[in-house]
């Protein structure tokens, strides 16, 4: 059984990428959503295996997207991929600081999948 992903970026095209990315040996199943909100939506029906959030996007940001899952929910298990074309900053400090969350740096390239494979323990 596929494993499912889920991808929020307010980018068509970050998110396209990583769909094709994680979607080209058949091995995930991808979901994507134009913003955490629309993400949060979906989390709370159905638990992924994975979440890639970026943070800076119009509604709901990915690091209140990590906020939500690590604490209103208590999910620690759940492994988080925080994307952020900045360097340092809160946003950072504080993805970095929570268990099972990884920080990556725009632009990115196929190591993506080498992070998703890590933290989904294949």
């Amino acid at each position: 059984m596929k494993k499912m992903i889920y991808i929020a970026d307010d980018q068509d095209s970050i998110r396209g990428i990583c769909k094709v990315m994680l979607g080209r040996d058949e091995c995930y199943d991808v979901k994507d959503f134009p913003d955490g909100s629309d993400l949060l939506k979906e989390y709370d029906k159905e638990k992924p295996a994975l979440v890639i959030t970026d943070n800076i996007m119009p509604i709901t940001k990915g690091v209140d997207v990590i906020k939500h899952i690590r604490e209103s929910v208590g999910d620690l298990d759940t492994p988080i991929i925080f994307m952020t074309g900045y360097s340092d900053g809160e946003d950072i400090d504080y993805a970095s600081s929570q268990v099972k969350t990884r920080v990556i740096h725009k632009p990115f390239g196929m190591e993506i999948l080498d992070h998703v494979s890590e933290m989904i323990g294949e």
